[in-house]
């Protein structure tokens, strides 16, 4: 409304000079009571009038638009073009590998140490399940933070990642697919990332559990 009262003003000044330099006027004709004008002059003042609003609205329509800002975090993976939320890909991967450990814990027992069992036990109890009896309320952060702490947990998984994870995963969607891809490439970039010199535990697994059906090998399609 600024530019509107600018203009406005100056449609004012532009009357008051036309009025001094008009010197024929009709007394039957008015725009208000103080003031009395011609036709030609009215004509005249109402096209100049057109012209100012005009380009009024012309620079109005001109000015940007300010974009709100948009509310919440910034994606961590803004190309990924299926958008998930992070926690549902780690929900996804932490859950199945849950399972694995407590179906297979004789087996993981024997490739730890000591110090390292007293992270495993709590794992596959009860208070390392995220929910209402956990000292975790969801697969967030702070659940996460709980897991990477553990260097074994990293090689572990890894492991069981490089020998399993591919399998796994095309039970939940079919191989090849996008979603299968934005979910391996996930996994391998944000859980599997650390986990170095894993492979005589893959090779544990790999001779215990003898898989039946292993995929075949894929160039997986990586997302910036």
């Amino acid at each position: 409304m600024d530019s509107y009262n600018k203009d406005a003003c100056v449609i004012s000044k532009d009357l008051v000079f036309f009025i001094d330099e008009c010197h024929t006027y009709s007394d039957n004709e008015t725009i208000c009571s103080s003031c009395s004008i011609s036709d030609e002059f009215f004509k005249f003042y109402e096209q100049e009038m057109d012209n100012m609003l005009e380009k009024y609205a012309f620079n109005i329509s001109q000015e940007p638009v300010k974009e709100k800002k948009k509310r919440g975090r910034k994606p961590l993976r803004p190309n990924d073009p299926i958008r998930k939320k992070t926690e549902i890909k780690d929900k996804y991967w932490l859950r199945a590998f849950r399972n694995f450990v407590k179906n297979h814990f004789s087996l993981i027992k024997k490739l730890i140490t000591g110090d390292e069992l007293i992270f495993w036990l709590q794992y596959i109890s009860r208070s390392g399940k995220p929910g209402k009896d956990s000292g975790f309320l969801s697969y967030g952060k702070n659940y996460k933070s709980f897991l990477f702490r553990e260097k074994s947990f990293h090689k572990i998984f890894k492991a069981w990642f490089m020998e399993f994870g591919c399998e796994e995963l095309s039970k939940k969607y079919e191989f090849g697919s996008d979603l299968w891809f934005i979910y391996y490439d996930y996994a391998l970039k944000e859980i599997a990332s650390e986990g170095h010199n894993c492979e005589e535990i893959q090779e544990a697994f790999r001779r215990r559990l003898k898989p039946q059906e292993h995929c075949e090998t894929v160039d997986c399609f990586f997302i910036n």
